[in-house]
């Protein structure tokens, strides 16, 4: 779970691309230091310590620095993010020990409107890193043909080795700069060449939102391994603004009237989100290959950014679906869904997306990829055997390609965890292959469902 605190919902840029651009045309408002509190009483109700402090521009707050020294006094990490343009000063008041992460949303130096401001958010990126900050460039393509050696030079003058970027998404209103889903398959291309010119200086590069995992099947991105997160299902966030209101990812439903003070806990407001999202998450596909994937089944892949899902629909929620839903939900710490899939349920299914993906392959398409989607439906039908040898395929075309290498070492674990059911330490050695892919939550949750004995594991 994350929670976003909306510091405010004004700033001193305005991207063509934000997907928060309807938000930032309302009256400016701010958080007051009240509901910061509020939102950190309910921080510790649930266990949490961490937030993550967005805008609007969030270091614009009139009492930014105030917030930043609660945080350190409730013991409360955070991220932040930025577009840089601030008083360097201000990062005085940062502690090395409470900032987990900084992302700084770079843009090509034409955009600035001052000279000043470009040479301001340089200046501050080369004091976060003096400062041993935790830090990332954040970089949002939005154009067909985009410059973006400016985002190369800055990871190889900074040695920086992470870096978050993303293809423009819509905002709730369709108001700003993005791409339709179909021109994201477009930008396969230009996606390919960028991500090959990020691989030289960053070592980890990761999208911000989901994109759908089919553009990986092109053979240009044969070369992509762990280094990137793939395509991850979005969600489990919280989005909290002036006025505590509750809001999810501009792009998604819209939500009105909805407080925080409505909610028992942080868990039980993220899970009614969570609830509504997937009418369209996991029940509206927009492409015809969506029917023939093994992430729809595996819920990996949502099939694209909600913003395109919900085109042309006037759908949101509100008083009426926040009563139904806790009307319905008898325990407020209760989840609505089951993360994990049943695979013996849809066998018919995964074994008639195995025929497709044979087909393709003997077709001639042999991308990395395909191969080693081939073997995630072996996998799924609890074919270990079979599963290794095609991800075996894999390692001959690219040695590289680590997540393999990670589905491997899982296998065999979970053929030992059959052989030896009542070994504590075999069990322990799976959640730690399961780790490699999973977060620990969703590690431990995946081991129940092997775990018919029910055995104690750290």
């Amino acid at each position: 779970m994350v929670v976003r605190i909306e510091l405010t919902n004004y700033c001193n840029r305005h991207c063509p691309y934000c997907f928060f651009n309807d938000q930032l045309t309302m009256s400016p408002q701010e958080m007051s230091l009240e509901e910061v509190h509020r939102i950190l009483d309910y921080c510790r109700k649930d266990g949490l310590n961490f937030v993550f402090l967005q805008g609007g521009e969030p270091t614009l707050h009139s009492k930014f620095k105030e917030i930043l020294n609660l945080l350190k006094t409730r013991n409360i990490s955070y991220g932040l993010f930025t577009n840089g343009i601030f008083d360097t000063g201000l990062l005085d008041y940062f502690d090395t020990a409470a900032t987990s992460d900084i992302v700084l949303n770079y843009n090509h130096p034409s955009t600035y409107s001052r000279e000043s401001d470009w040479e301001l958010v340089n200046r501050n990126i080369d004091e976060i890193v003096r400062r041993g900050l935790s830090f990332k460039i954040g970089y949002t393509l939005y154009e067909k043909k985009p410059d973006y050696q400016f985002v190369l030079d800055i990871l190889q003058k900074h040695g920086l080795n992470k870096l978050r970027w993303d293809l423009a998404r819509p905002s709730g209103k369709y108001t700003n700069k993005y791409f339709s889903l179909e021109e994201f398959f477009e930008m396969t291309p230009i996606v390919a060449t960028f991500m090959k010119g990020v691989e030289k200086y960053a070592g980890l590069q990761r999208t911000d939102c989901p994109i759908p995992v089919c553009m990986w099947f092109a053979e240009q991105l044969d070369f992509v391994n762990s280094k990137v997160n793939l395509s991850p299902p979005c969600g489990n966030g919280l989005n909290i603004g002036p006025g505590l209101v509750v809001r999810t990812c501009p792009a998604s439903i819209e939500i009105k009237d909805v407080r925080l003070t409505d909610f028992q806990t942080l868990a039980q407001a993220t899970d009614f989100i969570t609830t509504c999202e997937n009418r369209f998450r996991w029940g509206l596909w927009l492409l015809d290959d969506c029917k023939n994937c093994i992430y729809r089944v595996t819920k990996e892949c949502q099939g694209g950014c909600l913003g395109h899902k919900k085109a042309g629909s006037a759908f949101s929620i509100g008083r009426k679906e926040l009563e139904e839903y806790l009307c319905a939900v008898p325990s407020f710490m209760e989840k609505s869904e089951d993360i994990i899939p049943d695979y013996t349920k849809q066998a018919d299914d995964i074994q008639s997306i195995l025929r497709h993906y044979i087909g393709l392959y003997e077709g001639g398409k042999r991308s990395v990829f395909l191969t080693y989607s081939i073997g995630r439906c072996y996998e799924a039908l609890s074919d270990y055997d079979e599963a290794i040898r095609w991800y075996c395929r894999v390692l001959d075309r690219e040695r590289g390609h680590i997540v393999t290498k990670n589905r491997i070492d899982l296998l065999y674990h979970i053929k030992a965890v059959k052989c030896n059911p009542e070994n504590k330490q075999v069990w322990n050695r799976l959640l730690q292959a399961l780790i490699k892919l999973e977060n620990l939550s969703s590690a431990k949750e995946i081991i129940k469902k092997f775990d018919i004995k029910n055995i104690q594991i750290n």
